[in-house]
Protein backbone atom coordinates (compact mmCIF):
# COMPACT_ATOMS: atom_id res chain seq x y z
CA UNK A 1 0.00 0.00 0.00
CA UNK A 2 1.06 3.08 -0.95
CA UNK A 3 0.67 6.23 1.98
CA UNK A 4 -1.36 9.00 0.95
CA UNK A 5 -2.43 11.97 2.45
CA UNK A 6 -6.62 12.58 3.61
CA UNK A 7 -7.28 14.52 1.19
CA UNK A 8 -5.77 12.56 -1.45
CA UNK A 9 -7.75 9.23 -0.20
CA UNK A 10 -10.98 11.47 0.00
CA UNK A 11 -10.41 12.59 -3.50
CA UNK A 12 -9.56 8.94 -4.69
CA UNK A 13 -13.32 7.62 -3.07
CA UNK A 14 -15.04 10.05 -5.12
CA UNK A 15 -12.93 9.40 -7.86
CA UNK A 16 -12.93 6.37 -8.12
CA UNK A 17 -15.96 3.55 -9.23
CA UNK A 18 -17.23 0.92 -7.10
CA UNK A 19 -18.34 -2.74 -7.76
CA UNK A 20 -21.93 -3.35 -7.28
CA UNK A 21 -20.92 -6.31 -5.29
CA UNK A 22 -23.18 -4.29 -2.13
CA UNK A 23 -20.25 -4.72 0.32
CA UNK A 24 -19.58 -1.91 3.30
CA UNK A 25 -16.65 -1.13 2.32
CA UNK A 26 -17.02 -0.82 -1.61
CA UNK A 27 -16.83 2.94 -2.92
CA UNK A 28 -19.84 4.22 -5.00
CA UNK A 29 -19.18 5.55 -8.73
CA UNK A 30 -19.53 9.18 -8.87
CA UNK A 31 -22.01 10.29 -11.40
CA UNK A 32 -21.63 10.56 -14.87
CA UNK A 33 -24.27 12.27 -16.36
CA UNK A 34 -26.06 15.95 -15.56
CA UNK A 35 -29.21 13.47 -15.35
CA UNK A 36 -28.36 11.55 -12.41
CA UNK A 37 -27.01 14.99 -10.71
CA UNK A 38 -29.83 16.85 -10.79
CA UNK A 39 -32.36 13.93 -9.79
CA UNK A 40 -35.31 15.70 -12.26
CA UNK A 41 -36.65 15.29 -15.78
CA UNK A 42 -34.36 16.97 -18.39
CA UNK A 43 -35.49 19.75 -20.48
CA UNK A 44 -36.47 19.47 -24.13
CA UNK A 45 -33.10 19.51 -25.95
CA UNK A 46 -31.61 22.57 -26.96
CA UNK A 47 -33.17 24.22 -24.32
CA UNK A 48 -30.79 25.38 -21.25
CA UNK A 49 -31.26 23.51 -18.00
CA UNK A 50 -31.54 26.32 -15.17
CA UNK A 51 -31.17 25.13 -11.36
CA UNK A 52 -34.53 25.96 -9.13
CA UNK A 53 -33.64 29.16 -7.49
CA UNK A 54 -33.57 28.48 -3.21
CA UNK A 55 -35.17 31.10 -0.91
CA UNK A 56 -32.86 33.30 1.23
CA UNK A 57 -33.38 33.51 4.87
CA UNK A 58 -35.11 37.29 4.74
CA UNK A 59 -37.33 36.20 1.54
CA UNK A 60 -40.73 35.82 2.66
CA UNK A 61 -42.43 32.74 1.06
CA UNK A 62 -45.04 33.30 -1.29
CA UNK A 63 -48.68 33.56 -0.03
CA UNK A 64 -51.59 31.66 -1.28
CA UNK A 65 -54.38 34.19 -1.63
CA UNK A 66 -57.32 34.27 1.23
CA UNK A 67 -60.53 33.47 0.15
CA UNK A 68 -63.89 35.07 0.79
CA UNK A 69 -64.13 32.97 3.93
CA UNK A 70 -61.54 34.51 6.11
CA UNK A 71 -63.49 37.67 6.68
CA UNK A 72 -66.94 35.97 7.39
CA UNK A 73 -64.76 33.83 9.94
CA UNK A 74 -63.44 37.41 11.64
CA UNK A 75 -66.76 38.80 12.10
CA UNK A 76 -68.33 35.63 13.57
CA UNK A 77 -65.59 34.99 16.28
CA UNK A 78 -66.18 38.08 16.84
CA UNK A 79 -69.41 38.05 17.42
CA UNK A 80 -69.37 35.07 19.62
CA UNK A 81 -66.88 36.73 21.33
CA UNK A 82 -68.92 39.72 22.08
CA UNK A 83 -71.89 37.29 22.69
CA UNK A 84 -69.80 35.30 25.66
CA UNK A 85 -68.60 38.38 26.94
CA UNK A 86 -71.20 40.90 26.93
CA UNK A 87 -72.74 39.25 30.54
CA UNK A 88 -69.61 39.90 32.15
CA UNK A 89 -68.57 43.31 30.51
CA UNK A 90 -72.03 44.45 31.72
CA UNK A 91 -71.72 43.35 35.13
CA UNK A 92 -68.60 45.06 35.40
CA UNK A 93 -69.80 48.42 33.73
CA UNK A 94 -72.69 48.34 35.73
CA UNK A 95 -70.75 47.70 38.96
CA UNK A 96 -67.70 50.27 38.22
CA UNK A 97 -71.29 53.49 37.35
CA UNK A 98 -72.53 52.08 40.57
CA UNK A 99 -69.19 52.75 42.75
CA UNK A 100 -68.66 56.15 40.42
CA UNK A 101 -72.02 56.95 41.94
CA UNK A 102 -70.63 55.85 45.21
CA UNK A 103 -68.09 57.61 45.59
CA UNK A 104 -69.65 61.41 44.57
CA UNK A 105 -72.34 60.63 46.87
CA UNK A 106 -69.85 59.78 49.91
CA UNK A 107 -67.80 62.98 48.85
CA UNK A 108 -71.01 65.26 49.09
CA UNK A 109 -71.75 63.73 52.78
CA UNK A 110 -68.23 64.15 53.69
CA UNK A 111 -68.65 67.92 52.82
CA UNK A 112 -72.08 68.22 54.91
CA UNK A 113 -70.36 66.34 57.80
CA UNK A 114 -67.26 69.00 57.71
CA UNK A 115 -70.08 71.99 56.99
CA UNK A 116 -72.25 70.86 60.15
CA UNK A 117 -69.17 69.95 62.79
CA UNK A 118 -67.95 73.57 61.90
CA UNK A 119 -72.16 74.85 62.74
CA UNK A 120 -71.68 72.85 66.05
CA UNK A 121 -68.39 73.94 66.81
CA UNK A 122 -70.42 77.39 66.50
CA UNK A 123 -73.25 76.79 68.16
CA UNK A 124 -70.63 75.94 71.65
CA UNK A 125 -69.91 79.83 71.82
CA UNK A 126 -72.61 82.29 73.44
CA UNK A 127 -72.58 84.27 69.76
CA UNK A 128 -73.50 81.51 68.23
CA UNK A 129 -76.62 80.59 70.44
CA UNK A 130 -77.64 83.72 70.18
CA UNK A 131 -77.55 83.87 66.22
CA UNK A 132 -78.68 80.13 66.07
CA UNK A 133 -81.78 81.65 68.34
CA UNK A 134 -82.52 84.98 66.11
CA UNK A 135 -82.45 83.20 63.47
CA UNK A 136 -84.45 80.25 63.76
CA UNK A 137 -86.38 80.88 66.28
CA UNK A 138 -87.12 84.90 65.95
CA UNK A 139 -85.66 85.68 69.59
CA UNK A 140 -84.55 89.37 69.44
CA UNK A 141 -82.48 90.75 72.27
CA UNK A 142 -83.61 93.76 73.91
CA UNK A 143 -83.04 96.95 71.94
CA UNK A 144 -83.19 94.98 68.28
CA UNK A 145 -85.27 95.96 65.41
CA UNK A 146 -86.84 93.55 63.42
CA UNK A 147 -87.79 93.29 59.74
CA UNK A 148 -89.56 90.78 57.93
CA UNK A 149 -89.78 90.29 54.45
CA UNK A 150 -92.53 88.25 52.69
CA UNK A 151 -92.25 86.33 50.34
CA UNK A 152 -93.17 87.45 46.71
CA UNK A 153 -96.36 86.28 45.32
CA UNK A 154 -95.06 85.44 41.71
CA UNK A 155 -94.58 81.78 40.60
CA UNK A 156 -91.20 80.27 40.12
CA UNK A 157 -89.39 78.34 37.53
CA UNK A 158 -88.84 75.76 39.66
CA UNK A 159 -90.27 74.34 43.30
CA UNK A 160 -88.15 75.74 45.71
CA UNK A 161 -85.55 73.70 47.35
CA UNK A 162 -84.32 71.80 43.93
CA UNK A 163 -81.55 73.07 41.43
CA UNK A 164 -81.55 72.23 38.14
CA UNK A 165 -78.32 70.02 36.98
CA UNK A 166 -76.48 69.27 33.86
CA UNK A 167 -76.13 65.90 32.61
CA UNK A 168 -72.27 65.64 33.06
CA UNK A 169 -71.55 62.40 31.55
CA UNK A 170 -69.83 62.20 28.08
CA UNK A 171 -71.05 60.59 24.88
CA UNK A 172 -68.87 57.30 25.30
CA UNK A 173 -70.76 57.17 28.91
CA UNK A 174 -74.23 57.95 27.50
CA UNK A 175 -74.05 55.65 24.60
CA UNK A 176 -72.38 52.47 27.06
CA UNK A 177 -75.48 53.25 29.72
CA UNK A 178 -77.76 52.74 26.53
CA UNK A 179 -75.91 49.55 25.80
CA UNK A 180 -75.14 48.22 29.20
CA UNK A 181 -78.62 49.51 30.59
CA UNK A 182 -77.50 51.71 33.30
CA UNK A 183 -79.71 54.46 34.28
CA UNK A 184 -78.50 58.05 34.54
CA UNK A 185 -77.24 58.38 38.20
CA UNK A 186 -79.01 61.08 40.16
CA UNK A 187 -77.00 63.47 41.27
CA UNK A 188 -76.29 63.49 44.99
CA UNK A 189 -76.45 67.48 45.26
CA UNK A 190 -80.28 66.64 44.97
CA UNK A 191 -81.03 64.40 47.82
CA UNK A 192 -81.93 66.31 50.88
Amino acid sequence: MSSSTPSQRGASRRGATSTSSGKKGGTRRAPSSSKAASGSRSPAKGTPRTAPRKRTAGEPAARRPAGPWVPIAVVVALAVLGWALYPALKLQYQTSRRVAGLEQKYDSLRKRNETLRAEVAGLKTPEGIAKAAGEGLGFVKQGDNVYVVMPSKEPTSQAPGTVATKDERSAVQVVLDAVFGVEAPVSADNEP
